[in-house]
């Protein structure tokens, strides 16, 4: 059985013998996140590979140019897919069971535009969570940056309970939008963990934490998902300059498990 560690520097590159589609990805990372989501929302099958992304193996830059995640190989074509919303579009279009997007074009559009909406809110996460990755200060105005980030999830409040009227984004099940800014609001249940006042308030938000709460329970959201214990263990580690490896190790194999048994 394979043990799905983290390819790092000096990993052979591993065969593909299969016609399933290859998903390169990291445990950490949100965006390879969309896409494992996405292939799990519509029952793909599909093989994945986790990448070291602090040592990535020298050959990696055959499979994604940018060397980033998500990189998607797709059999019978050279050049792997990058880009998580690329890659989610195609495999949308490609695979037309349990569609993700509405088939409309104007709110496939009007879709694409609050997931564009939604970098708003990735920024603000990402500087809370990674200081340390990203070479960013630590937060000394929590209070201004959690409000920052409020007024951010403002927009997809308003969107649930002027606009779509909806307990999901894609209306009565999850859809396109629910599953591309799944990731980061997963990660908003540990922010609390870093400071209380990134709390999400059940006054200001009840749609979004009501929204929340049903796609945990979502079973291409349950099939990887990361707790907050993991990301509270990431962050401390990071923070400490701690090796990460056996953490984000034992979290791709649980995934994987949990993949496994969907």
């Amino acid at each position: 059985m394979e043990d799905f560690k983290h390819l790092t520097q000096g990993s052979p590159m591993p065969s593909n013998s299969s016609n399933q589609l290859v998903l390169y990805s990291c445990v950490i990372c949100p965006f390879a996140q969309r896409v494992h989501l996405a292939l799990n929302a519509k029952q793909i099958p599909y093989s994945a590979i986790y990448i070291d992304l602090w040592k990535k193996p020298e050959w990696y830059v055959q499979k994604s140019p940018t060397t980033k995640v998500p990189a998607l190989a797709i059999p019978e074509q050279t050049d792997p897919l990058i880009e998580s919303l690329i890659i989610a579009d195609y495999l949308d279009e490609k695979f037309p069971e349990n569609p993700l997007h509405s088939r409309n074009a104007l709110e496939k559009a009007n879709d694409r535009v609050l997931i564009e909406r939604f970098s708003n809110v990735i920024g603000i996460v990402a500087k809370i969570m990674y200081p340390m990755m990203r070479n960013f200060q630590k937060i000394e105005d929590v209070e201004n940056v959690a409000e920052d980030l409020f007024k951010a999830l403002d927009v997809f409040e308003h969107e649930l309970r002027e606009k779509r009227k909806s307990l999901y984004f894609g209306g009565e099940k999850a859809g396109m939008v629910d599953f591309m800014i799944w990731p980061w609001m997963e990660r908003s249940l540990f922010l609390p963990k870093i400071d209380g006042n990134y709390e999400l308030k059940s006054d200001r938000f009840p749609l979004l934490i009501k929204w929340r709460n049903l796609m945990l329970e979502h079973p291409a959201v349950k099939a990887c998902v990361l707790s907050t214990d993991f990301f509270f263990e990431f962050y401390q580690k990071l923070e400490a300059k701690e090796s990460i490896n056996d953490l984000i190790d034992e979290a791709s194999k649980k995934r994987e498990t949990e993949r496994n048994n969907f």
